[in-house]
């Protein structure tokens, strides 16, 4: 053989190999029991389907929140009270220069009606009064149609009040706070237990020392018109107070479970009965002023006339500024009295319950309902 057909022999010898290995020895390994080739396997791709594999449910872990710092609230001034202290008025009364907003502390010495009023003010004044456990009491900004305040109250002897002198909507100026005593309460103080269950209680004696002392009733209003018209049927437990003077003049207090009636002047005619006639000479009812003549309270007429013995009545039209209107009646005896001789339905509303229920007929009015927490106060203005 000639010697250059070696290089060409061997050039095909590698072309078969490599054929063999890529195309026959595959289709071996494919279907190594048929040797005719390898088997195409022909598929319709819209009509193949995969199964999802089995794998086990993990939870999923809650997401981690970035903790968020707290710091503790501190008092900045721990031993700081949160009411500054009080200015200390006199037991007996006094005056007071006042600049700006001023809370007083006062123990009045003596029971009966005090009043807190203003004068000399620039400025328009306000005065508001709370007992010493911070219960509202009384509030007045103008007096009589002019700037400044005035609050008459039914003060009880070694009990404490707060006086907070200020301005209308926190305005600002100066003015004179006063705090005297009106008139002195006959009436026993808190603890007192001397006496019989009587002692201080109207109804006690002729004449003028009848109408001296303590009174429990009933307030109603049975028709209103306008404004009013919501308080229609009111009907109420009714107190009073009445303080005589030697001179024949008194002064009354009235309030009843729900609000203060008012304070008036009166002049008492002892000739006109045993019990004599109580006229109204001056006072403020419901807000408004009371001219002389404007009430006669005659027990003789009541006694005489419905047969009700030591009983005093009041019956008037209150009408304000609007027009708007209401009726109110007013019925009272003395305190520590019965009203057996009243039908149920016109005896005070508590009066089975708590008068005489929970034994309050026996004790002082004023210990009475102050032991109850009960505002027994009175203030010129509602």
């Amino acid at each position: 053989m000639p010697k250059f057909l070696i290089p060409v022999i061997a050039g095909f010898v590698a072309v078969a190999l490599l054929v063999v290995v890529l195309f026959v020895y595959p289709g071996v390994l494919m279907n190594n029991d048929n040797n005719d080739g390898p088997e195409v396997i022909e598929t319709d791709p819209n009509a193949l389907t995969l199964d999802a594999p089995d794998f086990p449910q993990i939870d999923t872990p809650p997401a981690i929140e970035t903790p968020v710092e707290i710091t503790p609230t501190e008092d900045p001034t721990p031993d700081t009270p949160i009411i500054p202290p009080l200015a200390t008025i006199p037991g007996s009364g006094g005056t007071a220069s006042v600049d700006g907003k001023t809370e007083y502390s006062f123990t009045p010495d003596t029971s009966g009606q005090w009043r807190i009023y203003t004068s000399n003010s620039t400025g328009d004044p306000y005065l508001w009064l709370h007992d010493q456990r911070g219960n509202f009491l009384s509030e007045n900004d103008d007096y009589e149609g002019g700037s400044d305040s005035l609050i008459s109250y039914m003060l009880e002897a070694g009990s404490t009040y707060n006086i907070t002198a200020g301005f209308y909507d926190e305005g600002t100026g100066s003015y004179t706070l006063t705090v005297e005593l009106a008139s002195a309460s006959s009436a026993p103080g808190p603890g007192s237990t001397s006496g019989s269950a009587n002692m201080g209680n109207g109804g006690n004696g002729d004449g003028i020392a009848w109408w001296d002392g303590c009174w429990y009733g009933a307030f109603s209003i049975h028709d209103a018109g306008e404004y009013y018209s919501d308080f229609k049927d009111t009907y109420e437990d009714a107190h009073a107070v009445i303080v005589t003077n030697p001179n024949g003049t008194a002064t009354m207090h009235l309030w009843s479970d729900g609000f203060d009636i008012g304070t008036v002047e009166l002049s008492i005619d002892v000739s006109s009965g045993r019990m004599g006639v109580a006229t109204v000479t001056s006072g403020r009812v419901f807000g408004l002023t009371l001219s002389a003549g404007a009430w006669q309270m005659n027990p003789q007429d009541v006694e005489s006339q419905l047969g009700l013995l030591d009983t005093f009545a009041i019956g008037q039209e209150h009408m304000d500024s609007d027009g708007d209107w209401f009726k109110w009646m007013l019925i009272m005896r003395p305190w520590g009295a019965r009203w057996d001789d009243f039908t149920e339905g016109s005896r005070p509303p508590y009066y089975a319950d708590w008068y005489i229920g929970q034994g309050k007929i026996n004790q002082p009015m004023l210990e009475a309902l102050g032991s109850d927490g009960i505002n027994h106060s009175i203030v010129s203005e509602w």
